[in-house]
């Protein structure tokens, strides 16, 4: 640590938001392959990932879950 904390703060938000995204594109690429799989397309790859793609969502809003709760809260001041 730098001990500026502002400079550290902009990064864990960064963290964060970077985590979020994450959690939302894995989120929406097991939506399509839940789509893909309802509609019978057994040729297309993407029915087959329903599976990774959810546990990679779930894992996603865990870790990020875990990351807003560990966030260092700011100093109130006396």
């Amino acid at each position: 640590m730098t001990g500026n904390y502002p400079a550290y703060m902009a990064g864990v938000h960064c963290a964060l938001l970077l985590q979020a995204s994450s959690a939302a594109l894995f989120g929406v690429q097991a939506c399509r392959a839940g789509l893909a799989q309802l509609q019978g397309a057994n040729m297309c790859g993407m029915a087959d990932k329903l599976l990774p793609y959810a546990a990679m969502s779930v894992g996603s809003v865990a870790v990020l879950s875990a990351m807003k709760k560990f966030k260092p809260a700011k100093k109130k001041a006396a």
